[in-house]
């Protein structure tokens, strides 16, 4: 629907508290705002032939709303009025065919036939305005029937009450006080409602009591347990308020999983304080990624003056650091921030003596902390887990191999990749390909003997790769690596019990036997590969752990790259420079803020147990989230501002940072010359495939003439999100909280299909056709995924008919689906003449399910239509909450079976002789059943709860009312 074109006129402006004040009308006080209510605004009058722009304002008494032009008197008496209804909630409105956005529409009921006066305002604030203003008027005259007021007494209070609520600095929180109260206050009955409806927060009358207590200013509004806008507003601020999820901010993963499962907070260069070429080894580098939550930290010992090993950087080594306090140090911090265990890599590029004094500092000061036992390569003993190896430091470095002289030196002891001086032939220069690197070579110990590293041969010419992409990259078949002798002492060797390091070469170190090793990768070669391989690639990382850095050749300024492919790709420790403050750092520490910040967070499902992941996972639900960013408290100067400023042209940036396919971004428009309370009122719907990984941020700027300054930001993961009306806590670039500043946003998410359309053009499947399992070409498993149809089709008919009952409930009140169950029933209150007496007896069965009885002779048609449809559709939604749990439990029955019976699926397809295209297909189509099994299963769990949920509210808001008498017992 086109926007009609707003005609300049003395009499009637156009109100907008938000998006321009050159043109917009600034409402400061209550006789501005009442001026604007007599002179009027445009609105759009929606009717069965057409809409039309009309002119709306009230009459000087507050007694009629008139609007211009018109053929005949349009008007609506106040009097007459029984429900301000807020979105798409009338019969014209509903039309799907009407290009009408939810939250600019309100429909005005009026008269004895319950008549629409149906309207659109030009932007949200303004219909929220007068909503707000006319809900109340509407209360005067209903509170004063008896006795009405005077045309003086009316205006005065009009006046006072927009004065007060109205014309606030917080007029989106005064809205949700009309919406949910009479305009004053909300009573603790409609709080809780608020609670459970807005923010998906189910809480006792005896919880909420103590929340008024806690937050509501006003003694007499406490006394009576009533919450104002004041009170609403510090709770929304307060960390109930909070948008990241406070279940979160504890430990609440499975900590008893292999290492591998889990992606683990990782530094690299930990020992730097700022970049790579001018920063120096610091004490203060190693406790500040410490106690951020770091549990992979990196030392590179060189050969020190004092006989005892230093800490340096191999490419800018100025400067060094004596080990010894470094050690001592991190016996002090090591579980200052998590109790986890903490894994430091060692790289030594020192002689063997000094690597023996090395094992003796980190033995005297880290003692019973350090991880000891003997070390295996046996591909059937899994790796321990975070909860075993709680409060121990495990020390990583080159390993003796086994077949060697006890007293022999590492034959894989080499410089290499791991020190970021080694790039692949395929992503260096062709010319430097076969070029002969120089080293210093180390003085050989008489005890040791020198074993050197095979050729490099076959690096990448074992990686599948497509020969376009070998061509363009210049990968050779024959490509190898110069043997470096560097020697490891057996000491040194032996403190590396749970990992041994090994720089990536190709595929053979990912098999099943080299599970123990920590594998390293740089992010062009990690980017590279992934590009045809991913799922090969998440194949080997259920079984290894490896660490991704950044490479040396494009990120020799300390720099980062974006986690997320990394991750996506199931890499476990991908290690950025901290010291580095950035995008893709925020990006990180929000990944590791999840799961209390204890440095591990489990990878989903679908990279821990997956036997083919695709570009698009299987089993993993798609998310959309709208997140409508209201407005804006207490905004500081622009960070590191050379002076104070008192004017702020403030908007924000919302962006998604995840798999490929997730980015995107949002930016609301300018709030010019809005410092203390700017309000945008922009929203945004993000569809995100894969929501474990993706990562949202909020990027407050102030828009300038040569760029954008920082104002502040909050990073958090996307599963962490709180839904709701919630406050985003503003921090700065190095995560430092902003006292008192924050937005205010609503955020909604919805679980979809996978079959959702994600801007394919595909035809659309209904869900019962769209949930039916993929042939494997496996003849013994597409039978028994015939099973898993079955299950799919009654998954369908248990869930889906329990939830048409509450759409029907809603459209027997003439509502449209996005109506709560409050505005339900007070419809219904409404459509029964606003009856005193109970119309309705109301008994619980089961201590759940609602079913009423009218005893009221003078019930409303509307009334009696709901509640036959209510009781109609009792047995249904029986069905579905008793139904849920066996259901599950059959289909988790068949999930184990399937991966008890068939553990190895790629093993049942090489005797078939398929094609690699066919193979992958299968081993796809496999994962896809068994994901769609485990999605239906979330998605039942979830419509049951929110059947239940809307019972218990049904019921409550029934007798909080006044429509219905609970029955005695």
């Amino acid at each position: 629907m086109s926007k009609p074109t707003m005609k300049p006129s003395s009499e009637g402006r156009r109100v907008s508290f938000l998006l321009d004040k050159a043109n917009s009308l600034c409402l400061k006080d209550g006789d501005a705002c009442l001026q604007m209510l007599l002179n009027g605004a445009y609105f759009i009058k929606v009717r069965p032939r057409g809409h039309y722009p009309r002119l709306f304002r009230l009459e000087p008494d507050f007694s009629a709303l008139t609007w211009t032009p018109t053929a005949k008197h349009g008007s609506v008496d106040l009097k007459d009025v029984h429900e301000i209804r807020r979105g798409r909630n009338s019969p014209l409105l509903m039309d799907p065919d009407l290009d009408v956005q939810e939250r600019y529409a309100f429909s005005i009921v009026h008269g004895p036939e319950f008549s629409f006066l149906d309207m659109v305002a030009e932007n949200e604030e303004e219909a929220n305005f007068w909503q707000t203003v006319l809900s109340f008027i509407i209360h005067l005259h209903k509170d004063n029937v008896t006795t009405p007021l005077t045309e003086a007494e009316l205006t005065a209070q009009v006046v006072s009450y927009v004065h007060d609520y109205v014309c606030t600095p917080r007029p989106e929180i005064q809205y949700l006080v009309s919406r949910y109260g009479n305009g004053w206050y909300i009573t603790i009955q409609n709080f809780r409602h608020f609670l459970c409806i807005e923010q998906h927060h189910e809480v006792s009358l005896k919880k909420c009591a103590k929340l008024i207590q806690d937050y509501e200013p006003d003694p007499t509004l406490k006394a009576n347990l009533h919450i104002s806008w004041k009170g609403l507003a510090a709770y929304l601020h307060s960390p109930h308020g909070n948008v990241f999820n406070h279940n979160k901010r504890t430990v609440y993963q499975d900590m008893t999983q292999p290492l591998c499962n889990y992606f683990i907070s990782s530094s690299h260069n930990s020992y730097l304080s700022t970049s790579q070429k001018e920063g120096m080894p610091s004490l203060g580098a190693f406790h500040r990624v410490l106690i951020k939550g770091s549990r992979y930290i990196e030392i590179d010992l060189y050969e020190g003056p004092k006989s005892a090993p230093v800490v340096r950087h191999h490419k800018f080594g100025n400067s060094s650091l004596e080990l010894a306090p470094l050690a001592k140090l991190i016996a002090a911090t090591a579980f200052t921030a998590s109790e986890y265990p903490l894994i430091v890599r060692i790289e030594h590029h020192c002689s063997v003596h000094q690597q023996r004094k090395a094992v003796e500092i980190f033995n005297y000061y880290l003692g019973n902390m350090l991880c000891e036992g003997e070390h295996s390569d046996m591909s059937d003993v899994p790796l321990p887990s975070p909860e075993e190896l709680k409060r121990k430091i495990i020390l990583v470095t080159k390993r003796l191999s086994s077949d060697l002289d006890p007293r022999g030196c590492d034959g894989d002891g080499f410089v290499s990749e791991d020190d970021d001086s080694f790039e692949p032939p395929c992503l260096a220069d062709p010319s430097r390909a076969n070029r002969t690197r120089r080293r210093s070579t180390l003085s050989v110990d008489a005890t040791m003997s020198v074993a050197r590293h095979n050729s490099w041969s076959a690096s990448l010419s074992s990686w599948p790769v497509s020969d376009s992409r070998s061509k363009s990259v210049g990968v050779s078949p024959a490509i190898s690596r110069p043997s470096i002798p560097i020697l490891t002492a057996v000491e040194l060797s032996q403190i590396s019990c749970v990992f041994s390091l090994r720089s990536f070469s190709s595929w053979q170190f990912f098999e099943p036997a080299f599970s123990r090793h920590l594998w390293s990768f740089n992010n062009e070669l990690i980017s590279m590969l992934s590009e045809s391989n991913q799922g090969v690639l998440v194949q080997r990382h259920q079984r290894s752990v490896s660490r991704v850095f950044p490479s040396f050749r494009h990120h020799n300024d300390s720099s980062n790259f974006l986690p997320t492919l990394a991750w996506a790709c199931g890499a476990q420790c991908v290690a950025l420079n901290w010291q580095t403050i950035c995008t893709e750092m925020d990006v990180t520490m929000s990944m590791f803020s999840d799961n209390g910040g204890c440095g591990y967070v489990l990878r989903p499902s679908t990279l821990n147990n997956s036997t083919s992941a695709s570009l698009y996972p299987s089993g993993v639900t798609p998310t959309e989230i709208t997140v409508k960013i209201l407005s804006g408290q207490n905004l500081p100067d622009p960070y590191m501002s050379s002076f104070p400023t008192d004017v702020l042209d403030p908007y924000v940036k919302v962006s998604i940072y995840g798999a490929q396919y997730d980015n995107d971004v949002f930016k609301t428009k300018t709030c010019r010359n809005c410092r203390d309370n700017p309000r945008w009122h922009a929203h945004k719907t993000f569809r995100v495939r894969f929501p474990d990984l993706a990562q949202i941020r909020f990027h407050v700027l102030d828009a300038d003439s040569i760029g954008s300054d920082f104002i502040g930001h909050c990073t958090m993961p996307v599963r962490c999100l709180s839904t709701g009306y919630r406050h985003v806590e503003l921090r700065t670039p190095d995560d430092t909280v902003i006292k008192d500043a924050s937005l205010l946003v609503h955020i909604t998410c919805n679980k979809l299909s996978p079959y959702s359309n994600f801007g394919r053009k595909t035809a659309k499947k209904t869900r019962k056709e769209a949930l039916l399992c993929r042939l494997t070409m496996i003849q013994e498993l597409d039978l028994h995924f015939k099973k898993y149809n079955a299950l799919l089709t009654r998954a369908v008919d248990l869930c889906y008919p329990a939830e048409s009952v509450i759409h029907e409930l809603k459209a027997a009140c003439r509502m449209s689906a996005s109506a709560t169950i409050l505005e339900v029933v007070r419809s219904l209150v409404m459509y029964n003449g606003f009856h005193t007496d109970p119309v309705c007896m109301l008994r619980i069965e089961d201590g759940l399910f609602p079913i009423l009885t009218i005893t009221h002779p003078k019930a409303s048609d509307v009334v009696e239509s709901f509640v036959t449809v209510l009781n109609n559709g009792m047995d249904t939604i029986r069905n579905c909450l008793r139904g849920a749990s066996p259901l599950i439990e059959e289909m988790q029955t068949q999930i184990t079976e399937t991966r008890e019976q068939w553990p190895n699926v790629p093993e049942l397809v090489k005797p078939l002789g398929l094609k690699s295209k066919y193979v992958k297909k299968a081993l796809s189509s496999y994962d896809w059943n068994v994901g769609l099994l485990e999605m239906e299963i979330s998605e039942i769990k979830e419509s049951a709860h929110r059947v239940k949920v809307a019972m218990k509210l049904l019921a409550e808001c029934f007798v909080c009312e006044g429509l219905a008498a609970l029955a005695e017992v």
